[in-house]
Order: structure tokens, then sequence, then C-alpha cells
């Protein structure tokens, strides 16, 4: 290969520059945001919040790493060009919007397309099981609901409340939203993929509470069931599509629309999360799958990474991945705030 060849493959020096930036903007995103967001506390000034919110952040920043090197590598044992990853910032849930990576020229045949799209979310998911059996022991797994505080406390609270008024009546019709009363709590739950049910039913010897809290890293071994299981839904440009594309050529847009039109109503029945995702897709056209040479070679061992694919699909995926239950009052367990500190130590 001539040296002006190998300038065009390899990544301009700005472009990795400018990756490696985005890489640490998404770092310290999903760093405030786990700490203010999810652990409840302020993560530039506690000690202990700090210190989960570098676990979680830098557990699933490796997650998403391994998942695009993963894409970026194999693209490259084939013979056709990745950009280098771009990672995505947010300033809500997790943190990040996960990562981008732009095909620069097109695959040579389907089975650089399958294991192309099929390495990231297999990358992925080992790094995420580790995740999960490296910090089950911290799960706590509680088989009632834990809050801080005393059931005293918690009605003089509603108490003190005024009265809703019809326009946020309405609201909260609207959103769903259960106003707090003293009968019941509305809590949100996350359920729990079969991987983690799965690893963590085994070191724990018991089933995995819907209640339990996870340890940092296992929770972002949670994220990362919910991104690898995105990721692997059969439409268009994502990575189940790329393999869907590979296995059924001829029928891939008509699947990757179909299967759209279903997540979307999925969601609005459901979790509203997939309405939001199938939304996204739609506007960035990426439910149109890329072309690939429709009779080139399907080797034996492609067929087998698409079988595994489809094993770590069923892993990963939730149906509903958040979702709120009400429990009675007089169902909570009430703790001390100490005693929650002390947990967390």
């Amino acid at each position: 290969m001539s040296e002006e060849n190998l300038e065009d493959r390899l990544p301009t020096p700005p472009n990795v520059q400018r990756s490696v930036v985005m890489f640490i903007i998404t770092l310290c995103s999903v760093y405030l945001v786990y700490g203010f967001q999810w652990a409840g506390g302020n993560p530039l000034t506690d000690a202990t919040i700090a210190w989960e919110s570098v676990q979680f952040a830098s557990a699933l920043m490796l997650i998403l790493l391994c998942h695009e090197l993963g894409h970026y590598f194999v693209a490259k044992k084939h013979g056709f060009e990745l950009s280098v990853p771009y990672f995505l910032p947010f300033p809500f849930a997790f943190g990040t919007l996960g990562a981008v990576i732009h095909l620069k020229s097109l695959p040579k045949s389907r089975t650089a397309l399958l294991e192309m799209g099929a390495a990231g979310p297999i990358a992925g998911f080992i790094v995420t099981a580790l995740c999960i059996v490296l910090d089950a022991a911290r799960t706590q797994n509680h088989h009632q609901v834990q809050l801080s505080g005393s059931y005293e406390e918690y009605i003089g609270t509603i108490e003190m409340l005024p009265e809703p008024s019809q326009w946020e009546i309405v609201l909260n019709t609207i959103l769903g939203i259960t106003p707090p009363n003293m009968e019941a709590i509305s809590l949100m739950i996350m359920e729990d993929p079969l991987l983690m049910r799965w690893l963590n039913g085994i070191i724990l010897t018991e089933p995995l509470s819907p209640f339990a809290e996870l340890g940092p890293i296992a929770f972002a071994g949670w994220v990362g069931c919910l991104i690898t299981s995105i990721n692997l839904l059969p439409i268009g440009q994502l990575d189940g599509g790329h393999i869907m594309n590979a296995f059924l050529p001829h029928q891939a847009r008509r699947i990757s629309k179909g299967v759209l039109g279903a997540v979307f109503v999925f969601g609005i029945l459901t979790w509203k999360g997939w309405m939001v995702w199938a939304t996204l897709l739609w506007f960035m056209r990426a439910n149109e799958p890329i072309m690939v040479p429709k009779h080139s070679t399907f080797t034996l061992r492609s067929k087998l990474i698409g079988i595994i694919s489809i094993v770590v699909f069923g892993l990963c995926v939730m149906a509903e991945p958040i979702y709120d239950v009400q429990v009675s009052v007089s169902e909570i367990e009430w703790v001390d705030d100490m005693d929650v500190d002390e947990q967390r130590r």
C-alpha cells in the first residue's frame, strides 16, 4: 500500500482530538448526572457521592468505548472504514446518548456487515456482564421498600401540602403522575434484565428483588444492558439492523419499517422511552438500511455470530425498563438517614 493511501485510511489528528474531547465531556456529564440525579447528592462536595459517581462513570464509559472499538477494529479487519467514535453528552437520564460512528466506505460483503454490526454489542455485553458480576456482592437485596425518615414525618409532610389546583390535576392525569397521599407512594422501579437476574441469583444465592439497590458499577451494567438491547433492535442502521440486513438483504427495508412502527406503538402502551427512540430514529432517517451486496458470501462463522447476537439481545432486553408501582405506606420500611449513609459506605 502506498504512503498516500495509508494516510487516507487513517483518522486525521483533528478527528481523533475531537473524539477525545467529546469522550472527556461525556465522561464529566455522566459523572455529574449520576451524582446529582441517581446518588441524590453533590459529587463536587461530597466525597462518598463523588466516589460512587467515579465508579459509575468509569464503568459506563468503558462499556461504551468497548462497544465502539468493537465496531471500529472489526470493520478494519474486513477492509472498510469507519470514523472514530464521537460520544454524546446529555444532561439528563444517564448523562449520555451513547456514541455515533460513521461509515466512510461500504462493507464489501454480507459477512463483513454482520460481523461489524455484531462486534459492538458483543464487546459491550462482555464488559457489561463483568460489571454486574464484580459489583454483585454490594447489591442490597431489599425484599421491601426502604425509605429514609419515618412514617410520622411522611404523614406530616403530606398534611402540609396545599390542595392541587384543577390544572395540576389535569396535568398529573396526562403525565400519569400520582400525587403523594397517606395511603400509598408511587415509586419508580427499574426492571431487571435476564442477565442481571441470572448472575445476581448465582452470586446472591436468592432471586433478585425488584426493590434491590445496585452498586454504581452494577447500575452501569444495567444501563449497558439497556443500551445493548436498543442497539440490537432490527431497525435500519442500528447494530441489529445491520445484522438483519446481512441475513435478509431483500426484506431489510420492509422489516425495519415494521419494527420501527411496532416499537413506537409499544412505547405508547408501556415505557415512553421506546416511543422517543423510535421517533429519533425516524427523524434521523436511521431506519433506512445501508447498501450491502445482496449476493455476496455469507460464512458459517457469521451465522454463529448472528445467533450469539440474538442470545445477547434476549439476555439484555427489558419490555418496560422503567415503570411505576403503588406501594402501601404500611409496607414501607422506614430507616434512619445515618443507616442509609452507613450502607453506602
